[in-house]
């Protein structure tokens, strides 16, 4: 069984990679959520972790800020690849 205080800092985490590549596209909250039809404070919350998106919403925020969900993921748990991420989870 998942620990809830490990689930929480999870989402956190995601919040934080959306957050990290959403301003390396040079997109603000409201861009981001209309590229993908949700508000400016849905995004808010979902960066900020008080607020989980669910699998399709995941999927769509990955397309829109070109992210596999494999890259996501793995950055949420603070995975890496050593020299950039192979152009397949890209």
């Amino acid at each position: 069984m998942v620990d809830r205080a490990e689930a929480d800092a999870f989402v956190r985490a995601i919040g934080q990679v959306l957050r990290t590549e959403r301003k390396r596209l040079g997109l603000t909250q409201a861009e981001l959520g209309h590229r993908v039809v949700l508000s400016h404070s849905v995004m808010s919350k979902y960066e900020s972790g008080t607020r989980r998106p669910d699998w399709y919403g995941l999927l769509e925020l990955c397309a829109a800020l070109d992210l596999s969900p494999a890259k996501l993921i793995a950055a949420a748990q603070g995975e890496a690849y050593p020299l950039g991420w192979p152009e397949c989870v890209r």
